[in-house]
């Protein structure tokens, strides 16, 4: 790749991001390898001033920015770009993965390891051959806050997610986390569990139309169709100034009791469980109501009423090759088999 060009690709990383730390020694050395730009940063707030103090021509050359870490890494670097320089000016991004949460990486088809994701990325960008999509987000208001964010979640989930992000992030905490979650819907106890589940208290307005209940177990408003896994919640296809919202007025140990048939958007004929494509949604909080914003934690006081909207639009590169998660472990599986059959048959036979 020309020089010229390669400088116009920066690597952005959270090296606090996800489990595996050796994803991210990995990928250190592909940069440097690769002769890729890298702002590594313990502290992903670091990354505002750096992109704030980008000069007018490095904006101008900047085409491509690749990204380790999770949602939320992708989120405090797409926000920070806006609020500095505008949507409009935002290069391409590539979602290459590393982190807890990575809903984007994985809806873009990047499932291999950052660094070979970071690797493919770069050879498509060297051919001019990687494509992307445009991707709305959803603009967030409250109180003199405004951001911007690929899913708006709030309720009971985030006081769990919250819990959660304050110990060590490994699968071990994940299952344990999940595994309690549903003990505490079904049996009540763990007691811990029990009370991250108690109702937001709020006034939810979705297009102009008030919402009769007042207390929600969980609220979401979302650009993409799959919320994480198999789960498609979500009912209705949304027209461009759309996007999903569900807001459940129910308490947990309804939603635990429903959970199979709510994770494919199979509803009771119930006016408490509304579900359905909206433009604009506002939420008066009544209480203090925990809420994220791909993954980032934030509350929302009385007074400071969220007002959700359709926003800008921006680049997210595809991986042309990628196939979804689970077919990529049965296709690496297959693999290993055919190799295992290919290396044991000749032995067989010469028996």
């Amino acid at each position: 790749m020309p020089e010229e060009r390669r400088s116009n690709v920066k690597l952005y990383a959270n090296r606090r991001a996800g489990w595996n730390r050796d994803e991210w020694h990995a990928l250190d050395d592909w940069a440097l390898e690769a002769g890729v730009r890298s702002y590594a940063l313990t502290e992903i707030k670091d990354l505002d001033p750096v992109i704030a103090n980008f000069s007018k021509e490095t904006m101008q050359k900047a085409m491509l920015f690749i990204i380790f870490g999770g949602d939320g890494t992708i989120f405090q670097v797409m926000n920070s770009w806006i609020r500095h320089h505008g949507a409009e000016s935002m290069p391409i991004i590539v979602t290459i993965g590393g982190g807890t949460m990575e809903r984007l990486p994985r809806w873009a088809l990047w499932n291999g390891t950052p660094a070979e994701n970071a690797r493919i990325a770069l050879e498509l960008f060297e051919g001019k051959r990687l494509p992307y999509l445009s991707l709305p987000l959803l603009e967030v208001k409250w109180g003199s806050e405004r951001f911007f964010a690929v899913t708006f979640m709030g309720g009971a989930p985030v006081r769990v997610m919250h819990h959660y992000s304050r110990f060590k992030t490994t699968p071990f905490v994940a299952g344990m986390f999940v595994l309690g979650s549903v003990m505490a819907g079904l049996a009540g106890w763990p007691r811990f569990f029990t009370n991250l589940y108690d109702r937001i208290q709020a006034k939810v307005t979705v297009d102009g139309e008030l919402l009769t209940d007042e207390q929600f177990i969980v609220i979401i408003k979302d650009v993409l169709a799959k919320l994480i896994f198999f789960i498609e919640p979500y009912r209705g296809n949304c027209l461009p100034t759309q996007s999903y919202s569900l807001a459940y007025a129910v308490d947990y140990q309804e939603i635990a009791k429903r959970f199979g048939q709510l994770c494919i958007g199979r509803l009771p004929k119930d006016k408490r469980y509304f579900n359905r494509p909206t433009s604009v949604m506002q939420i008066e909080p009544l209480r203090e109501v925990p809420f994220t914003l791909d993954g980032e934690y934030f509350t929302a006081r009385p007074g400071e009423t969220i007002t959700i909207s359709q926003g800008p639009e921006v680049r997210i590169a595809v991986n042309p090759f990628g196939r979804p998660t689970l077919l990529k472990r049965l296709a690496d599986r297959a693999d290993r088999l055919k190799d295992a059959v290919s290396y044991v048959l000749p032995t067989l036979k010469e028996r």
